[in-house]
């Protein structure tokens, strides 16, 4: 990477922020995506409804993983949480589990069983 580096710790002390870079190697300011609300441990990118906009999921210590829905510009999001409170996310695998051509979400926990998430139809 060239350039100077952001600065990471510009939200708050546990948020989780998008950093876009530029044609000179540099990194302005970054968009906060979460606040510091709950610590972020784990993180994927997917496009989780295809809108062919990618978006981003979150897994946290001891709180329900957020999934972050992209309006397609990058610095607007729609939190949706999923999950529980129990354990913490450290990992994600995001696949069409059982080809009905929508990803599913698989959770590696600790202290919690591990679980996937089936994905279903939009809400109206």
């Amino acid at each position: 990477m060239t350039g100077r580096s952001a600065d990471l710790f510009d939200f708050e002390e546990h948020g989780v922020g998008v950093y876009f870079g530029q044609t000179d190697g540099m990194f302005p300011a970054g968009i906060e995506v979460a606040g510091g609300k709950v610590t972020p441990y784990a993180l994927a990118v997917s496009d989780l409804n295809g809108d062919g906009r990618i978006d981003i999921v979150v897994g946290h210590v001891e709180a329900p993983s957020t999934i972050y829905f992209n309006d397609g510009s990058g610095r607007h999001y729609t939190s949706v949480q999923f999950g529980d409170n129990k354990g913490t996310a450290y990992g994600f695998a995001i696949a069409d589990l059982d080809q009905d051509d929508r990803p599913d979400i698989a959770v590696a926990r600790s202290d919690a069983f591990n679980v996937v998430y089936f994905g279903g139809p939009a809400s109206p």
